[in-house]
């Protein structure tokens, strides 16, 4: 079993940190006035490579 791990997505290099592999399996949840509108943006980061 893999060590959990946690990054604040306002910081790209904290989800970089994170180095999960191609196809790994990631658990986002976002908190705030604007959650759809930020995980919207997550799953777009997420599922085109994040330019990466």
């Amino acid at each position: 079993m893999k060590k959990e791990k946690r990054a604040d997505g306002r910081s790209a290099l904290q989800l970089l940190l994170l180095a999960a592999e191609q196809g790994a399996q990631i658990e986002v949840m976002v908190d705030g006035g604007n959650e759809q509108a930020v995980m919207e943006q997550m799953v777009e980061l997420f599922e085109h490579g994040a330019g990466i």
